[in-house]
């Protein structure tokens, strides 16, 4: 009997990746099959053990949304070769304030993934396009300030604060995880995800829609 977990179950079955992998990764044996994932899906993330900046977005998405989905708070956009992310990175003590290239296997050991695809682009080739639309701004600006006035208005603006709209909010050249996502999505499908009520695409609001979103359910497979 398989186990379920957080967008996937486990399986008996082996497969040998195809590159070098971290000796930690190859340790905790577990490897996803790629088969159903498509280019340009989101993977929406919650560590184990989260960080203080973690914690925060975590903090401002439950003045909102339900436990279940203000859980995620990270969003990274699967390029399609079972290798890499392209994500808005936010990580002070490595200097790192940008749109990014990163190794899907960084989420594999100490964190949860979900894997979402938007019903806009349920064939590979848009899959593609969005993935290539978001590694195109590789090198831009992440926006701190965006968190930073988020978790402000928390403080100072109470618990509904979300229920109002929040665009005001929003740079035009520097991104968020989830607001990567959401402009190569805009950019390819001529389709915008936001929540109607706040104006904001934040990790909790593409964990919990169901209009845009689904659910891809697939294994993960033991390294062999």
């Amino acid at each position: 009997m398989s186990t379920t977990l957080a967008g996937g179950h486990t399986s008996k079955r082996k497969v040998t990746p195809r590159t070098a992998i971290p000796e930690h990764v190859r340790a905790n044996g577990k490897w996803p099959d790629f088969e159903k994932w498509h280019p340009g899906d989101v993977i929406l993330v919650k560590s184990k053990n989260p960080d203080p900046i973690s914690r925060v977005i975590e903090a401002v998405q439950t003045t909102g949304y339900g436990a279940d989905h203000a859980k995620w708070t990270h969003v990274a956009i699967y390029l399609g070769d079972g290798l890499m992310l392209c994500e808005a990175q936010i990580d002070p003590p490595q200097r790192i304030f940008s749109v990014m290239v990163s190794h899907i296997w960084d989420y594999f050991t100490e964190h949860e993934i979900l894997l979402r695809r938007s019903k806009w682009a349920l064939d590979k080739e848009k899959g593609w396009a969005i993935a290539t639309a978001a590694a195109t701004r590789i090198g831009m600006a992440y926006d701190w300030q965006f968190i930073v006035k988020l978790a402000a208005e928390r403080l100072v603006g109470g618990k509904d604060f979300l229920v109002t709209d929040q665009t005001r909010k929003i740079s035009a050249d520097r991104y968020v995880c989830s607001s990567l996502y959401s402009t190569a999505h805009a950019w390819v499908t001529r389709v915008t995800i936001t929540d109607l009520t706040n104006g904001l695409c934040i990790p909790a609001f593409l964990a919990a829609d169901q209009e845009h979103m689904r659910t891809i359910e697939f294994d993960w497979l033991e390294i062999g």
